[in-house]
C-alpha cells in the first residue's frame, strides 16, 4: 500500500487514536478538583508531538510482537526514522487495524525522545 492509502486509514481511524492519546497525555487529579476545579489536566506546556504507524491486519500474526520502523519510502517522503532522527517527533503510536480495518486491534506509544538517543541501525531491512 501506498502513502496515500496510509494516510486515508490514519484519517479514518483518527478520532480513535486521539481518544487512545488522551488516555496517556490527559491526567485526573482529585486534589486539583477539590482546591482548583479543575477536573483533568495535561502535565507539559509544550507541544506533544505524535507520529503515527498503523499496520494491516495481516501483519498482525507474524509481526505484533515487533516494532517496525520504515526506513525508506518510495517517491522520496519523509519515513519514521528521518522524523525521528530530525527530532520533529516525540512519540511514535503504533497500531495494528482489524480485517476490516474499521478498528485498532493493538497498539504501543513509544516515548521517541529515548529512542533518539541512540543511534539505532535496523536489524533488517
Amino acid at each position: 500500500m501506498g502513502y496515500e492509502q496510509d494516510l486515508t486509514l490514519e484519517n479514518r481511524l483518527a478520532e480513535t487514536i486521539k481518544a487512545i492519546l488522551g488516555r496517556f497525555f490527559f491526567v485526573k487529579r482529585r486534589w486539583a478538583d477539590e482546591q482548583e476545579a479543575t477536573d483533568f489536566m495535561v502535565m507539559t506546556c509544550t507541544p506533544i508531538r505524535v507520529a503515527v504507524r498503523l499496520r494491516r491486519h495481516i501483519f498482525l500474526r507474524p509481526y505484533g510482537h515487533e516494532f517496525t520502523i520504515r526506513w525508506s519510502r518510495p517517491g522520496g517522503i519523509a519515513t519514521e526514522i528521518d522524523k525521528i532522527r530530525a527530532g520533529f517527533v516525540d512519540y511514535l503510536f503504533y497500531g495494528f487495524v482489524d480485517a476490516q480495518e474499521q478498528k485498532i486491534v493493538q497498539y504501543f506509544l513509544g516515548d521517541l525522545r529515548l529512542f533518539r538517543q541512540h543511534r539505532w541501525q535496523p536489524i533488517k531491512i
